[in-house]
């Protein structure tokens, strides 16, 4: 696991096909909506390729954790996933999205109270995840963000940072939005997909890039619902993106074998 030194042409294909479906197989594209999507793809590929670059940083001593009942955790939450996906095509809401509904907060809490509780019957320990991180990680895992959102900040200006864009500049309702993020989606889907996921899937001796590979289409096909009501079923294909950042996540957990350094990520990502 540790010998993994560069990108092979497995890796090389891999990521081509998913950046291909993301740009081009799906409808109501024009040459503007294509330019978004290359941006999208250019921050994704910044961050891996530091990630990369700075590979022998990342890495730690030990392994990741296997179990094959770790499965079952996994599927409790990928049905929440998919209820929630259902909702949100069914009625065409997000029902977290904001952070003062009493429903956004009572989901929350199911979230983080159904994870301890599966893993209890299934004699899993969120010990058995390594948590541990080094200040060196987290040095190259902010590289890796300011790679992330310079790319974006170069070719948008001040409207590639949420701050403008998305929270009209205010501060606190951005401090907020990224506490629950931090929960949801970051650990939700953390401990789901690069801990749950890849433990199962690793207790079978799979190759650990085609569970990477398996893990991040996964990941992004559980992001449908982002799509659907613009493009209906063809935005399957823009899942393509969700999973290539999926695949950067893997990366990163492989490297340091601990879910923190992914958590951080996602939350930089998903915030700023």
């Amino acid at each position: 696991m540790n010998k993994r030194s560069i990108i092979d042409i497995k890796e090389i294909a891999f990521i081509s096909f998913l950046s291909l479906c993301y740009i081009f197989l799906n409808s109501n594209n024009s040459s503007g909506i294509i330019k978004g999507k290359i941006i999208v793809i250019l921050m994704t590929l910044g961050s891996f390729i530091v990630a990369k670059l700075f590979r022998k940083q990342l890495e730690q001593d030990g392994k990741i954790y296997s179990n094959k009942k770790a499965i079952y955790p996994f599927i409790v939450q990928l049905l929440l996933v998919i209820a929630m996906n259902l909702y949100r095509i069914i009625y065409k809401v997000v029902f977290w999205a904001r952070i003062e509904s009493t429903l956004a907060s009572l989901v929350i809490i199911l979230l983080l109270g159904v994870i301890p509780f599966v893993c209890y019957l299934f004699g899993i320990k969120m010990t058995d995840f390594k948590w541990k991180t080094s200040l060196k990680q987290i040095i190259i895992i902010l590289i890796a963000c300011v790679v992330y959102f310079g790319i974006r900040v170069l070719v948008l200006g001040e409207d590639g940072l949420r701050y403008y864009s998305e929270y009209n500049e205010n501060l606190l309702i951005q401090i907020l939005s990224g506490l629950i993020i931090i929960i949801y989606p970051a650990f939700f889907e953390e401990i789901a997909y690069r801990g749950f996921f890849m433990s199962a899937l690793l207790s079978y001796n799979i190759d650990i890039k085609k569970i990477n590979m398996i893990q991040a289409v996964v990941f992004g096909l559980t992001h449908f619902s982002l799509y659907y009501g613009d493009y209906g079923f063809t935005g399957v294909f823009l899942t393509g993106g969700q999973a290539l950042l999926g695949y950067v996540l893997g990366e990163i957990y492989i490297r340091t074998k601990s879910l923190t350094p992914c958590i951080i990520f996602h939350v930089f990502i998903d915030v700023i």
